[in-house]
């Protein structure tokens, strides 16, 4: 039946030449492969919102380390993502974003959310921005990376117009002449 198979090159014979096999070609052109052997190697900013940061990845390689220079923002904590998963320890500077696992356990080839990072609150309308990246694989050596800095706008709604963030400002509106705060959208002019 095989050398019958073999002899036709239908549907019947995989990628890998085999009878009635199941492995096709992924995304990457190879044979069998899970799609991740082409896929560039990056940190990148992801969602932010006033209180977090997602940082996402994209590696065609297993990695067991990681940095990057954050600006614009305070970290005070990060969870969650593919590094908690590897059970990596994350530190976070006054500058400075490091992740690593002490029992050497490594990030698998693939995409995703690495980790959120939690951000202290902010008052004024600018941007993070990410730099210096480094990524190490499983060698402990510096993985070629296609990661640019980059920097994302913080999240800094100000309906009053008084250069302070809503999310921070103790009034959103205007102060009367008591200094008691008052909502301008409340007033209403009759003709």
């Amino acid at each position: 039946a095989d050398e019958v198979c073999l002899a036709y090159s239908g549907p019947d014979v995989d990628c890998n030449g085999e009878c009635f096999g199941d492995a096709v070609v992924d995304d990457c052109d190879v044979c069998d492969g899970d799609s991740t052997s082409c896929l560039p190697t990056s940190i990148s900013l992801g969602t932010i919102t006033t209180t977090s940061i997602d940082v996402m990845y994209s590696s065609s390689s297993a990695f067991t380390g990681f940095q990057f220079n954050l600006s614009g923002a305070t970290v005070t904590g990060s969870s969650g993502g593919s590094a908690a998963d590897a059970g990596f320890e994350i530190e976070a500077g006054t500058e400075a974003v490091v992740g690593f696992s002490f029992t050497l356990d490594a990030i698998p080839a693939g995409s995703g959310l690495l980790t959120t990072l939690s951000i202290a609150d902010y008052s004024e309308a600018g941007d993070v921005c990410m730099s210096n990246i480094v990524m190490a694989d499983i060698d402990g050596l510096e993985l070629e990376h296609s990661s640019v800095d980059a920097c994302v706008a913080l999240p800094c709604a100000d309906a009053d117009a008084d250069a302070v963030c809503d999310h921070a400002d103790d009034c959103v509106g205007a102060l009367d002449c008591s200094g008691n705060c008052f909502d301008l959208s409340l007033l209403s002019w009759v003709g």
